[in-house]
């Protein structure tokens, strides 16, 4: 059985061996716990991308706002 804390990107696992009803929800809890933790991740991917294309377009911005110094 691997148990971890609360770190992002660390996945929480219950140990699911055996054939019994507890063993079954343990198995569908890992499931939901990987599935989490997909959900996590693309959402940072997002989250950094868009924070990425907004650098981009401020940076585009002050360029365009600049004083031309070129006769």
């Amino acid at each position: 059985m691997n148990q971890t804390g609360l770190i992002p990107g660390v996945t929480i696992k219950v140990d699911d061996q055996g054939s019994d009803e507890l063993a079954r929800i343990a198995k569908i809890f890992n499931i939901m716990a990987d599935s989490l933790d997909d959900a996590y991740s693309n959402l940072e991917h997002r989250t950094e991308r868009s924070g990425n294309n907004l650098r981009i377009r401020t940076d585009i911005t002050r360029i365009e706002n600049r004083p031309n110094i070129i006769n």
